[in-house]
């Protein structure tokens, strides 16, 4: 059962929460999928690593900003799927839309249906004024989900030596 409190956001079909700590085995079983890491940074090698950064994380993150990556939900079978909300990315004023959909739950509108309802969320609620989404050149599926959430191609940038595409959302 999942504490109400760390609920964030539900869908039709999807619940985010907070994460916990118990959630990491099941985010190195989602992040273990083919392809998965192919275009976001993987999990620490050392699960005690990750264990110490997630006990971090929300002991800072949820509390400073109001916001963070949260866990992905489905409501049908109540199996975490993958996680997904907002970020930052240093030298970006703008908060960063960021998702992970567990490889066999891909090609459901999960990734969509949740991005949208953390932009709805990042408007209404947090009253941000616009959002970044940097993706790995190739990432097709993730580029295509960008701009049908509204987001404009802005410019390449190199984040920690990695090239990147920037887009952009304004809220009007």
């Amino acid at each position: 059962m999942m504490d109400e409190e760390k609920i964030i956001l539900k869908t039709d079909r999807l619940t985010l929460r907070e994460i916990r700590v118990e959630d990491v085995d099941r985010l190195y079983e989602i992040y273990a999928g083919p392809g998965i890491t192919d275009f976001i940074e993987p999990l620490y090698e050392d699960r005690d690593e990750e264990i110490v950064y997630t006990k971090d994380y929300i002991k800072y993150q949820y509390g400073f900003y109001g916001y963070g990556l949260w866990i992905v939900v489905e409501n049908e079978t109540g199996r975490t799927v993958g996680r997904a909300g907002l970020t930052n990315r240093a030298g970006y004023l703008e908060a960063e839309l960021a998702y992970v959909i567990e490889k066999d739950r891909q090609g459901r509108g999960y990734a969509q249906e949740a991005l949208r309802a953390i932009i709805d969320h990042a408007r209404d609620e947090l009253y941000l004024e616009s959002l970044n989404c940097f993706i790995v050149p190739g990432n097709e599926i993730s580029i295509h989900i960008c701009k049908k959430l509204g987001f404009t191609f802005m410019e390449d940038a190199d984040i920690d030596g990695v090239k990147m595409h920037r887009y952009h959302l304004t809220f009007e």
